[in-house]
């Protein structure tokens, strides 16, 4: 029989992993090469305006991202010392 603990993580681990697919799934392509890549943009006062759709689906997909690694991580080390 499972620990109830197992139960929780695995449905935490799907939600994310699905939040995540269709997060990233979710993006638009900005095509914008090397130079987009490595800063090329320079906007004034980026602090000063509201955040756009792309700009708040950004942060939910990095949130998901680290989220998706740090459950990782505990389900390993949770799995490991079984």
């Amino acid at each position: 029989m499972s620990h109830p603990f197992y139960n929780v993580l695995f449905f935490l681990y799907l939600v994310i992993c699905l939040g995540l697919i269709v997060a990233v799934a979710s993006q638009t392509s900005k095509n914008e090469g090397l130079s987009g890549t490595l800063g090329g943009k320079v906007e004034a006062a980026p602090f000063l305006r509201k955040k756009t759709w792309e700009e708040q689906l950004n942060r939910v997909t990095s949130f998901f991202a680290w989220s998706f690694l740090a459950l990782s991580t505990v389900i390993v080390l949770f799995f490991q010392s079984r």
